[in-house]
């Protein structure tokens, strides 16, 4: 199988190219392009939240219906997780370019780490009766160019204005839009095994029945479609995390002016003015073996987040240092959360970032 150094944002870069959009913010994908050029009136592409490729590997059997049918093997972007990666695959940008690098992001605008999805601060308030993402990093997603461009464009998901209820009910969707006149391009998010995997862990007898159960039903329903291209890919692998929480060390907290945000394996901190070098020496004393520990310069300086040119509150967003996972190891910002999640990603590790493509021709 081969393997690649592209991105889902290389992915989306690849779908703006077969619908003749124009400009095309980042490189696209070879393999992608390759299968792209064969012209299928309805090109399709499945998220499945979490299936990455060590994942898929260990709870899947390798003659099943979506190994036979990997044809590379590339990344998410970083940090890998499902925020930044569909924000990424919504638009063809990098995280530092969108802007929305995690789960939880701080708006300096509003002095608040805001949830992204929920719009909540750290305390499940909501922040503004305006979308904090939305309004401070908007971008305009593929769906908007190639309908811009005089093609079909549609969205599918378990939540927002084209609900669906199941995994079924998504194939009876998809193999209704495809019979529609026109090309079209579909996008289709799922949440699993990405749900049960943070419940139950990544390698779980849960987490391979419902891997198993997606794998059958996408199978029957990929079977009915025509004159399609399907992609079926993730946004990021998973493993078991080995917790800590960040207030059961007060020579840390003592040092910052909140609790950190973006994600428990991919931290930024904002340190209490003249307190940094104190922070960064308690930080590598408790976590160095499994965190690398970035000031806000090198993390720029380095690209970690995705090549130039940069989101202008990526600064600002990023905080006075960024800390990312390379093992198990996670920090969390509560106990309560620490208890609520086995499987975890979002870090440094291959295991994390490794996805694959699987890719059909109906």
């Amino acid at each position: 199988m081969p393997v690649s150094s592209g991105t889902i944002a290389n992915l989306a870069c690849s779908i703006l190219k077969a619908f003749d959009v124009e400009h095309i913010p980042n490189q696209t994908l070879p393999v992608a392009d390759a299968w792209l050029e064969n012209g299928a009136t309805n090109v399709v592409v499945l998220l499945l939240d979490a299936m990455g490729s060590d994942n898929l590997i260990e709870l899947l059997d390798k003659n099943g219906f979506f190994r036979r049918h990997v044809v590379l093997e590339y990344c998410s972007v970083f940090p890998p997780t499902t925020v930044a990666a569909t924000a990424s695959l919504d638009s063809g940008l990098y995280p530092n370019q969108h802007g929305r690098l995690g789960w939880t992001c701080y708006y300096e605008q509003l002095g608040k780490n805001v949830v992204v999805y929920t719009n909540k601060d750290d305390e499940g308030n909501p922040v503004a009766d305006e979308n904090a993402a939305d309004k401070y990093t908007p971008y305009q997603s593929i769906l908007e160019k190639i309908a811009r461009e005089g093609y079909g464009a549609h969205r599918l998901a378990p939540f927002g204005k084209n609900c669906v209820t199941s995994i079924e009910d998504m194939g009876r969707r998809v193999r209704e839009l495809c019979e529609l006149p026109g090309r079209k391009y579909i996008s289709c998010y799922w949440d699993q095994p990405d749900t049960i995997m943070h419940k139950s862990g990544s390698a779980s007898l849960s987490a391979r029945e419902v891997l198993r159960s997606l794998e059958n039903a996408v199978e029957q329903w990929s079977g009915h479609l025509t004159d399609t291209l399907l992609f079926i890919t993730a946004d990021h692998g998973h493993l078991d995390a080995r917790g800590d929480v960040i207030t059961d060390y007060p020579d840390l907290v003592d040092c910052l002016l909140r609790l950190p945000s973006i994600e428990p394996r991919t931290l930024n901190f904002f340190t209490k003015p003249g307190r940094g070098e104190a922070f960064a020496a308690a930080f590598i004393e408790h976590f160095g073996a499994d965190f690398t520990l970035f000031t806000r310069e090198q993390v720029l300086s380095s690209h970690l987040f995705g090549p130039e040119p940069n989101h202008p509150l990526l600064p600002a967003l990023l905080g006075d240092y960024v800390a990312v996972a390379q093992t198990e190891r996670t920090i969390f910002n509560t106990h309560r959360q620490k208890e609520a999640l086995i499987g975890v990603h979002a870090g440094g590790t291959q295991r994390e970032r490794r996805i694959p493509l699987i890719a059909l021709k109906s």
